[in-house]
């Protein structure tokens, strides 16, 4: 066993050498990233703190360790917090999608939904994450009663394929516009691809908003 032990500590540094710095760095810094993300999952979270904490420290320049302790407080509801480090984080990546998408979603939580439209409108110029920030745009922009702006930005974006959740969405804008024909008409679309995917619960929800 004592042998065993030795080979793979040998192993384990020969394959350190072979590293280049850049990758031996990268290697420490995700190991540091994952232990704390499953410290977090198992609730311990305060080494998961401290191990951000040290990540943070010892790669001042690597943002995952701000975004993941912005998504631990978040997930404990605690908001400004979070921000502060999404914000943070946002400094050391700017073009980095998934913290402006966090930042977005902690400005609607703190009912901060002017500020959520901006860094939405970042959001859809990164492909792989536009059709979620159309959705949460247009949501945004009934909460805050430009219900035009929500009615041009999904009509422009159902021109080039149908989304269901555009389309209840947009059902909810004209409600909102009184105009109760083209409502009707946007929520049974949504309803009929739903209930065509199997998704009887999506369809009984815009059932219950058509009705009222």
């Amino acid at each position: 066993m004592r042998y065993l032990l030795m080979f793979f500590i040998l192993c384990g540094s020969l394959w350190a050498q072979d590293m280049s710095p850049q990758e031996s760095g990268t290697a420490n810094a995700d190991s540091l990233l994952d232990q704390a993300i499953t410290a977090a999952e198992e609730e311990y979270y305060q080494r998961a703190l401290e191990l951000l904490k040290q990540g943070q420290e010892s790669f001042p320049l690597d943002s995952r360790f701000l975004s993941q302790r912005g998504d631990m407080l978040l997930d404990q509801g605690l908001n400004e917090l979070a921000l502060q480090n999404y914000v943070q984080a946002l400094d050391l990546n700017p073009q980095g999608p998934q913290i402006i998408k966090q930042i977005a979603l902690t400005l609607g939580y703190l009912d901060r939904n002017d500020d959520a439209v901006d860094y939405l409108l970042q959001l859809m110029d990164f492909e792989s994450f536009r059709e979620g920030a159309v959705e949460d745009l247009a949501w945004v922009y009934y909460k805050l009663h430009r219900l035009k702006q929500g009615e041009t930005l999904l009509l422009q974006e159902l021109e080039s394929g149908f989304n269901r959740r555009m389309a209840h969405t947009l059902g909810t804008i004209y409600a909102g516009l009184y105009n109760y024909e083209e409502s009707q008409r946007y929520y049974m679309e949504s309803i009929d691809h739903a209930l065509a995917e199997g998704q009887s619960y999506f369809a009984s929800v815009a059932y219950y908003k058509l009705s009222i």
